[in-house]
């Protein structure tokens, strides 16, 4: 059965891959990833079915307003954070319609390091993140940032 797991490092390449098979529209170089992870590993998950990696999700601290670009490899951590920043989140097709989503949320909102938690939606999936209390928020500067993902992304808050 799958299980969300604490992400560990060795686990970076097999969500690299995984992220490149699921999100072929928004690519990532495996510094990428690797940077996310080191930013903040207690805030990444994996979630692992006998010992496959079959999703993830990386959050980390980062500025209201001021998300990091797609394939952004994040520098030292910024001391003017006040939000955690949930970059990516991928569910393999076949662990789809489980509620392993809902347990990942659950994990997430534990984190109290912020008051607000954001994240870019992207391929049409705002609806499902306003089911867990996320907000379009309109801002130049996080709207241009959206638009390295697509014109349609969306920048989210809670």
């Amino acid at each position: 059965m799958a299980q969300w797991m604490p992400m560990l490092k060795n686990h970076i390449n097999e969500v690299a891959a995984l992220g490149d098979r699921i999100h072929t529209n928004y690519p990532e170089s495996l510094e990428s990833f690797r940077s996310k992870f080191t930013a903040s590993p207690e805030t990444c998950f994996v979630l692992l079915d006998e010992g496959i990696c079959a999703g993830y999700a990386l959050a980390h601290p980062a500025e209201y307003l001021n998300p990091p670009a797609l394939n952004t490899i994040l520098g030292q951590p910024s001391t003017n954070h006040d939000c955690l920043h949930i970059h990516d989140i991928v569910i393999d097709t076949p662990y789809r319609g489980a509620g392993l989503l809902n347990v990942l949320m659950s994990k997430l909102s534990a984190f109290k390091i912020h008051p607000k938690q954001t994240l870019i939606a992207v391929g049409g999936t705002a609806p499902v993140w306003t089911r867990y209390g996320f907000q379009e928020i309109k801002n130049p500067q996080s709207d241009a940032i959206c638009r390295t993902y697509s014109t349609s992304a969306l920048y989210m808050c809670r």
